[in-house]
């Protein structure tokens, strides 16, 4: 150990010294790896940085040579698989003492980069994440995980939150994703991914049907097709040649021209065309209608105050 002494203090003020060999102590102290050498080396790194007024690249060979070969394995492992990215170099300087953590501070994010070219060579980081790494630490961060976050959870997807979207969606089926998101105060993305990804609920536009019926009226249909099925097996399509159906329209007098239809051919130059505004009227007519398989048989307009009925 003193002859490790007498090297170190011979090689200060070479430009070789560097600041890898904070990163190596601080790897071993920080994996737990306390060997008397590396222990011993770790003392004497406190008294080495009272010397030091910056930090300079360093040859890690002298790490290689002065040092057992335990802390060499682990050094060496470490540097090339583990500090590739100054952002895990920060984070294992919490290690250091303070004095040399305080040594750090005045260098600048592009006079470090340059440095950590010479240590780390291809493998350097990118200079933007080394700025941002010197700029967590001069601020004194010397944590490399990013700051917490106020706001939402990164994730609101649980038991209760699918319940409740399911049934929010169940009770009310026009309800939109975003209304469900404003209720809930939860994003739109988890909304969507409830829905369609875990509940594998879909929304699709309504299915247009010339009446809506009630349970008792499409019950008499049913009926009356059975009836119309049991005359057919019998009469065939004798049977379909008597049919004789009918319906009934409303019609307004007022029927509105689309503007389509109202383009007139003009001109260069001349003025466009005009036309006058028609009020939409409330009168209507009921029309009546019925048919065989030939064609419309009658077509007749229900009077005023009657309605299409039997009597009629």
């Amino acid at each position: 150990m003193l002859l490790f002494q007498v090297l170190i203090t011979t090689l200060i003020s070479t430009p070789y010294f560097a600041l890898a060999i904070y990163n190596a102590i601080a790897v071993v102290m920080f994996r737990n790896k306390l060997s008397p050498s590396a222990l011993a080396i770790y003392n004497f790194a406190q008294d080495l940085s009272r010397l030091l007024h910056y930090t300079n690249p360093v040859i890690t060979f002298y790490i290689y040579t002065l040092t057992g070969p335990k802390f060499r394995v682990e050094m060496k492992r470490c540097i090339q698989h583990g500090l590739k990215s100054v952002l895990t170099a920060i984070g294992l300087m919490r290690c250091l003492p303070l004095r040399a953590q305080q040594a750090l501070l005045g260098q600048s994010s592009s006079n470090i980069y340059e440095r950590m070219v010479v240590v780390y060579g291809d493998n350097v980081p990118s200079y933007t994440t080394v700025f941002e790494g010197a700029r967590r630490f001069k601020d004194a961060q010397l944590t490399i995980e990013d700051d917490p976050k106020s706001g939402r959870p990164i994730t609101t997807t649980n038991d209760q939150t699918i319940k409740v979207v399911k049934n929010l969606a169940i009770e009310d089926r026009r309800i939109t994703i975003q209304q469900i998101a404003d209720t809930l105060s939860i994003l739109t993305g988890t909304v969507h991914d409830i829905l369609h990804e875990q509940s594998h609920i879909t929304k699709f536009c309504s299915r247009w049907v010339p009446h809506l019926l009630t349970p008792d009226q499409r019950h008499e249909r049913v009926e009356a097709c059975q009836e119309l099925l049991a005359c057919y097996s019998i009469e065939k399509n004798h049977f379909l040649f008597r049919i004789i159906t009918g319906d009934e329209l409303l019609f307004s007098y007022y029927q509105p021209e689309s503007k389509r239809s109202s383009k007139q051919w003009k001109q260069a130059g001349s003025p466009p065309p005009t036309k006058l505004k028609q009020e939409k009227s409330t009168n209507k007519v009921l029309y009546s209608f019925f048919w065989n398989y030939k064609g419309i048989i009658l077509k007749e307009p229900v009077p005023v105050g009657y309605d299409n009925n039997e009597d009629i």
